[in-house]
């Protein structure tokens, strides 16, 4: 385990040796469920009126795969902390300047 000045990292052979009750995290799956814990990963990539529309497209085309990398790297790294999620929800917004976002489209939870 890497230790700076009080500060410590949980690397992959300090996990492996706590308990399910006591992983790195200090909490359990059960203690996520039943305290109604969600988690949102979020991406987004903004531009101003000047952009050309090719380039919103690519943006909006980026977003997506910057968001599934993400959530890739997580839910593996909540896995190897025997956290992984028990359910998903997918929520797609768009925003205006100066407006809050719009939900445009949410899918039901569904069990992983």
């Amino acid at each position: 385990m890497a230790e700076e000045k009080g500060f410590s990292i949980n690397d992959p052979e300090h996990i492996a040796g706590h308990t399910r009750e006591n992983n790195g995290w200090g909490f359990t799956k059960e203690d996520l469920e039943k305290y109604g814990v969600t988690m949102i990963t979020d991406i987004r990539l903004t531009w101003s009126e000047e952009t050309p529309p090719e380039m919103r497209q690519a943006f909006g085309e980026a977003t997506h795969v910057l968001h599934v990398i993400a959530e890739r790297a997580i839910m593996a790294q909540l896995e190897h902390d025997k956290l992984k999620p028990t359910k998903k929800k997918d929520l797609l917004y768009t925003e205006k300047e100066g407006e809050p976002p719009i939900l445009l489209r949410e899918s039901a939870w569904k069990e992983l």
